[in-house]
């Protein structure tokens, strides 16, 4: 019974739809087999009280409601919504004709409009509730002129009138709550179905950075042994270059797949990371200060890497090529604020500066760095400039 309940609410979800859809389409299943249930009860109710005409109403109502279902396997689930809802419509349009105000057949109305709006309530479906829900008005308003000037076609006896008052009230009230209670279990099923997506999808995602990283370390590691094997100082420091780029990505992966957080980066813990492992990589002494002022950001994995290479270029030239006095330390302040959706990032050191025929960007085609970082710059969006203010400067600032 369970799979049979199961496909039929499924009918219509193909993998083509998407999340959405797939809960609307089982929505409107769901809401069709409640009213098949009820016009069953209808036909029953109907040849009981030996009224031919409405027991034919309710059983072509029975031979209607599975195009719905048909509509919502061969066609559009939104045309599948609009059937369901004028078969509704002209079912009870009829009833009160019929019967009069003393039927009390207005009290299914209820539960038609709840369905309506638990079905349509989202914004991707506004336009159809508000087109819906003033059809239902403008068949409220037809009803009730029915009512006021006594349109209807029979007169109902008072033990008639008792019998369809309580049939209509229990059927009803039970077919509302029955609605409620089913579209909200439907409705914690797909949320409950929805984390585990996002659970499994996390976990995907954390071994995706965690395969990065091993595959960036592998390379970083070969680097190295070559690094080591070579007896031309310029090759050892290109590979040490090279090999200092490629751990600032691998951090990047690492930092990501320790954290909760698989699409950001905390860009100041990451920050410490890195001019630790430079300093370590580059061999630096004790004569060398970094000061680091950052706030608590969390970057774009877009923005983090593209970040981290320009802070691996600029603290690389500043250790390695970046003199003072003998008597002064080296130092190195990064400054990294967020305002009004931008980041800015400041580098300071108080060395010798750039050179000026790289300042003035002549010769900056010769400086795999700079180019580097311009690169890297324009990747972001960023506006940058280089200046010598007791040392080099660089100010970077993008949008987060």
């Amino acid at each position: 019974m369970k799979k049979i309940l199961g496909k039929i609410i499924n009918i219509g979800v193909t993998s083509k739809v998407n999340y959405y859809e797939i809960q609307v389409i089982r929505k409107i299943n769901i809401i069709t087999l409640v009213s098949f249930i009820n016009m069953i009860f209808g036909v029953i109710f109907f040849a009981f009280i030996n009224e031919k005409s409405l027991f034919l109403t309710c059983l072509c109502s029975l031979f209607l409601l599975p195009l719905v279902y048909l509509i919502n396997k061969f066609s559009s689930f939104y045309i599948s919504i609009y059937l369901y809802y004028c078969i509704s419509f002209l079912f009870f349009i009829f009833l009160n004709l019929f019967w009069g105000v003393d039927s009390f057949i207005f009290l299914w109305y209820f539960p038609l409009i709840i369905s309506m709006v638990q079905l349509l309530s989202k914004k991707e479906t506004l336009k159809h509730l508000f087109i819906l829900s003033s059809i239902t008005l403008m068949v409220i308003i037809f009803t009730g002129i029915t009512y006021k000037f006594h349109f209807y076609a029979s007169e109902l006896t008072k033990e008639l009138s008792k019998l369809l008052f309580e049939f209509n009230l229990i059927c009803s009230f039970t077919t509302t709550m029955i609605i409620i209670a089913i579209i909200s279990f439907e409705n914690n099923y797909q949320e409950n179905r929805i984390k585990k997506m996002l659970t499994e999808k996390e976990i995907l995602l954390a071994e995706v950075f965690h395969r990065v990283k091993n595959n960036l370390n592998i390379v970083t590691s070969l680097l190295n042994l070559k690094k080591n094997i070579s007896v031309n100082n310029e090759v050892k420091m290109a590979l040490e270059e090279c090999k200092n780029r490629i751990f600032s990505m691998a951090l990047v992966h690492n930092n990501l797949i320790s954290s909760n957080e698989h699409v950001s980066l905390n860009f100041k813990e990451y920050v410490k990371k890195l001019i630790a492992e430079i300093a370590s990589s580059l061999g630096v002494d004790d004569n060398i200060d970094v000061i680091l002022n950052a706030e608590e950001i969390n970057l774009e994995l877009s923005n983090s890497i593209p970040c981290g290479l320009i802070l691996n270029e600029l603290i690389t030239n500043s250790y390695k090529y970046a003199k003072v006095n003998s008597n002064c330390k080296l130092v190195i302040i990064v400054n990294l604020h967020s305002t009004d959706n931008k980041i800015e990032l400041n580098y300071k050191d108080n060395g010798t500066g750039i050179p000026e025929n790289i300042l003035n960007q002549k010769e900056i085609e010769n400086s795999l760095g700079i180019e580097l970082i311009k690169s890297l710059s324009d990747q972001l969006n960023g506006e940058f400039f280089f200046e010598n203010n007791n040392g080099m400067n660089f100010n970077l600032v993008f949008i987060a």
